[in-house]
């Protein structure tokens, strides 16, 4: 009683003050409770993301000639490795890129651009509604950042040309890639059919490479990265690990909700 006297009679006394502070705690606990169910959300969602497109464990990027037969033999021999597989990507410079209907090429852009096909195992690309990309010859997948970047939508076209060679695709769906999709994140691959990758890799013959790892037991990813560098496998690249992946998909978000 004697509090809740006390508690009324500085309300009447300062009413205006009060009142702002109760707004300022009740807006700091409004902002405080989003920010929690947004981080939950956003956990779920990367959940559900590296779920569906099986995310490997641990890739090493690599710049140069690969023995495949190596790999799969060092592969086969530790004990630690579910499954692998080496994905190949055709570097395109971006001068000879053309996304929608600009009329200026991706020559001062920051992105490293890359042409791939879905992949057999793991590590795949999906599209808006979380479902694995299938494309037809002629079609492309695009990644996120460029329809929000220059807000695209399906039926649009991505243009290569640089003279020699001139090729428009027309866009069939929008990638969401567990590995390459923050914007933070300056390497981004378009998804093409096998015929017209093909067709791309008879002219262009810069490539590189994903050595990518599923694990048994994915706690021990850290063991497994030491016993890859420490192998003679190809490693001319950055080695990056699912926690990673995780942390760059999160952040952008994550930054908001703290």
């Amino acid at each position: 009683m004697i509090a809740t006297k006390m508690l009324r009679q500085d309300f009447l006394r300062e009413k205006i003050i009060t009142i702002v502070v109760f707004a300022f705690i009740l807006l700091s606990a409004l902002l405080v409770a989003s920010g929690a169910n947004l981080i939950v959300d956003l956990s779920g969602a990367l959940s559900a993301l590296f779920e569906t497109a099986q995310a490997p464990h641990f890739v090493q990027m690599h710049a140069g000639d690969i023995n495949q037969a190596e790999i799969n033999r060092w592969a086969a021999r530790n004990s630690l490795v579910k499954e692998q597989q080496t994905v190949e990507m055709i570097t395109v410079d971006g001068s000879t890129l053309y996304v929608g209907d600009s009329q200026t090429a991706e020559e001062d852009s920051i992105m490293d651009i890359s042409f791939v096909t879905q992949n057999r195992s793991f590590d795949f690309l999906l599209d808006l509604e979380d479902r694995v990309i299938k494309v037809s010859p002629g079609e492309v997948a695009v990644p996120i950042y460029y329809m929000q970047r220059d807000d695209l939508k399906v039926g649009d076209t991505v243009r290569i040309s640089d003279g020699a060679f001139d090729k428009t695709f027309t866009i069939a769906a929008f990638v969401r890639d567990a590995q390459m999709n923050p914007s933070i994140v300056h390497s981004k691959r378009f998804l093409v059919h096998k015929d017209d990758y093909a067709a791309l890799r008879e002219y262009f013959a810069e490539t590189e490479y994903l050595i990518e790892f599923l694990l048994g037991d994915p706690g021990k990813v850290d063991r497994f990265s030491q016993a890859y560098q420490s192998s003679g496998l190809p490693k001319k690249g950055t080695a990056v690990d699912r926690n990673l992946f995780r942390t760059l998909n999160a952040l952008t978000d994550g930054i908001v909700a703290g």
